[in-house]
């Protein structure tokens, strides 16, 4: 049998394989359910901190993000507790579309996570989330493809912005915005599938996402406090965005042609919000996480007029963040850069007192870092032995964590990098990575903190712990039709890492053997299989291109976005 024709790649950010089982057998996703049906299908089980940013870098590169680099939105500067933003400029390994374009096939790329600045492609590439905005002359290649388009087809929108509709209290206008984010998405790829020719096509929608974020509480309100008329009014919200992606799934279908091999994937799944904010609160109570006099749970009377100072910005910081427009935030950002920088930093790290602290972790994600001597700039933690034993002390307590209402586990394991990130860039991991239990409620978190650390009850997280109630599962879907795929065939559960491999291979091309995914040859007919096995290369060398760091004002858009979607404080 001959390869695929053309390669058709929907990314559905967030999407869960809970959801679309649901949802399909109740017969309102009818695309989803064709490829249950008349496709193959699995879980994708993501990158072990289940941020999208090495999530869909691994899932393009083929590769874990010990070797592609990436770990989050940000990176800690050597030997420093400063960080700052990433993009596609940072990671190493081709991605698919590199290594595509290097035998010849014509590409087009939409709204990947981790694509700014847009590199030459043979075909085209308009760049994700942290690109700073559409009149960036590097958003896309060619360059000024959107803004040659927008007369056209109407405003390009690169995120929704749901946080500050959210925080202002104006949800109907937030779900306006979520639908609108798809309906743009749709036009322009759309349109660029009839107008460009293309062998692999690749656009991702992240509307889920930002739907499961700000809407889970009122989908499943247990352990939530719910206004019950709120309820009512939301509970299907992220219902709904599943349906107009599936919309969105069949047009782009339809137009790509009976020929095209599609696979619609997702870098994580969605789950209970809010319990990686706990971690710095667990570390205090283990001693571990020191905080200086005046950090973010004491309060004290002699506080220097300085640090009092500091206090009224931050709270005024937090009024600003919840009742201003974004736009107008980003004016205020560029007009007083320097006091928003000291802002910031003193309502995260300025607060620790290092010399008193072994580990810490950001409070927005489950990565926990282990202050090494050597590492940091005040470690305090010795490698070898010392270093040994603070992890496992770490590792045991938080395993020992329990729901207090049903004595089950809170936390399913807790990694140290070595268990899941090799590569050379493997010593830019955090040390530990804590994953959860599934579907457990934060308000038992904080009863069980306070519990298993002996502290009096009532007591509850810093104010870092309030926020969206949705936030990331480890398993997204893996969903694939088309004329060498299998039906109907429920292949259980692959690596986020397959997926670039797979697709290569579906395209006759050799697969790296530097990648660590495998080809997914469970979802691919026999007939296919002996007529084409895999083979393998060493390297299909594509261009070097040098790091881009974000000037102070696009660092500003990157940090207001990532803000808002709860990536960074």
């Amino acid at each position: 049998m001959g390869l695929a024709d053309r390669i058709l790649v929907i990314g559905i950010d967030a999407a869960a394989m809970e959801f679309v089982r649901a949802w399909s057998d109740e017969g309102r996703l009818p695309n989803f359910k064709s490829f249950l049906q008349e496709g193959s299908y699995g879980k994708l089980n993501s990158v072990p901190n289940c941020n999208s940013a090495p999530a869909w870098s691994s899932m393009v590169t083929g590769v874990n993000p010990g070797k592609h680099g990436i770990f989050w939105f940000r990176e800690y500067k050597p030997h420093s507790y400063e960080s700052f933003y990433t993009n596609a400029s940072y990671r190493h390994g081709d991605p698919l579309w590199r290594i595509l374009g290097t035998a010849e096939r014509q590409v087009g790329v939409i709204n990947v996570p981790i694509s700014y600045p847009a590199e030459r492609v043979t075909g085209f590439l308009i760049a994700g989330l942290d690109a700073p905005g559409v009149d960036d002359e590097r958003f896309t290649h060619p360059s000024g493809l959107v803004t040659g388009l927008e007369k056209e087809l109407g405003q390009y929108i690169i995120e929704p912005g749901m946080p500050g509709f959210y925080k202002a209290g104006r949800l109907d206008e937030g779900i306006e915005r979520l639908h609108a984010t798809i309906d743009s998405r749709l036009r322009y790829a759309s349109h660029l599938i009839e107008e460009y020719p293309w062998d692999f096509f690749m656009v991702v929608f992240t509307a889920a996402d930002s739907a499961q974020h700000f809407f889970w509480k009122f989908m499943r309100p247990e352990g939530f406090t719910v206004d019950e008329n709120d309820r009512r009014k939301y509970q299907h919200v992220i219902r709904d965005v599943y349906v107009h992606c599936d919309d969105a799934i069949g047009q782009l279908m339809e137009l790509a042609g009976p020929s095209t091999t599609v696979f619609v994937v997702s870098d994580h799944g969605g789950d209970v919000g809010g319990k990686s904010r706990l971690v710095p609160v667990w570390l205090e109570r283990m001693g571990m996480l020191r905080y200086l006099a005046g950090g973010p749970k004491h309060t004290s009377l002699g506080a220097l007029p300085r640090e009092f100072a500091f206090r009224l910005l931050a709270s005024a910081y937090r009024q600003a963040d919840r009742h201003l427009e974004r736009d107008v935030k980003l004016r205020l950002a560029r007009m007083f850069p320097r006091l928003r920088r000291k802002t910031e930093a003193h309502m995260s790290f300025s607060q620790i007192d290092w010399a008193a602290t072994k580990a810490f972790t950001d409070g927005k994600r489950p990565d926990i870092w282990i202050n090494l001597k050597g590492r940091f700039p005040r470690g305090t933690v010795e490698p070898g032995t010392e270093y040994d034993e603070v992890c496992e002390r770490i590792r045991e307590q938080f395993l020992a964590m329990r729901d207090p209402h049903t004595g089950r586990s809170a936390v399913k394991q807790v990694l140290r990098k070595e268990e899941v990130y090799h590569g050379p860039h493997a010593d830019k991991a955090p040390d530990l990575v804590v994953q959860w239990e599934a579907n457990l409620p934060i308000e038992a978190l904080i009863a069980e903190s306070t519990r298993a650390t002996g502290m009096a009850q009532g007591v509850t997280p810093s104010p870092r712990a309030a926020g969206a109630s949705g936030g990331h599962g480890q398993y997204g879907v893996l969903l694939a039709k088309g004329p060498h795929i299998k039906q109907g065939q429920d292949i259980g559960t692959a690596e986020i890492a397959d997926v670039a491999p797979t697709i290569l291979h579906l395209a006759g091309l050799s697969v790296p053997e530097y990648m660590d995914g495998r080809v997914v040859k469970e979802i691919l007919e026999e007939e296919f299989l002996s007529g084409n096995p895999v083979r393998e290369t060493e390297h299909l060398a594509g261009p070097t291109i040098d790091p881009t760091p974000y000037s102070e004002e696009e660092e500003k858009t990157i940090a207001e976005r990532l803000r808002g979607l709860g990536y960074v404080e």
